[in-house]
């Protein structure tokens, strides 16, 4: 138990605590020193900060919208899906039906004629040790 705690440790969160760490230091040392230079590298810092951010905040709202309709489309059609299954379902028995059909007739040919041609081929005689 206690060699699973220490593998939980180092497998799951030490990774987490070193990549939130270096996260932290290269945000403060991108934006931490822009904090206490001239205001307008301040001006310029925030505005970069925008553009970075900007992008990951729309991608993020149109990933939920996307999500919630999908959820919600779902959701309405949950009906017709497990109508349209169950036909699926009806065809596919259908299918596999015919299927079986069609190699039975297929194979019982070639079983016949391997029959009829091992039949003709001549027979390897085995010698008698006795005889």
């Amino acid at each position: 138990m206690i060699k699973h705690k220490q593998q939980i440790f180092w497998q799951i969160y030490f990774p987490m605590l070193l990549i939130f760490g270096l996260f932290a230091f290269f945000t403060y040392s991108f934006f931490g020193k822009t904090l206490l230079s001239d205001p307008g590298l301040r001006i310029w810092s925030d505005i970069f900060l925008l553009i970075i951010l900007l992008p990951l905040f729309f991608l993020f709202i149109f990933t939920f919208i996307f999500l919630f309709l999908i959820i919600y489309l779902i959701s309405k059609s949950h009906s017709a899906i497990g109508a349209f299954l169950s036909n699926i379902s009806e065809i596919s028995i259908v299918i596999s039906h015919w299927s079986l059909i069609f190699t039975k007739s297929l194979t019982q040919p070639l079983i016949q004629i391997e029959s009829i041609i091992s039949q003709m081929l001549p027979q390897k005689k085995e010698n008698d040790k006795n005889g």
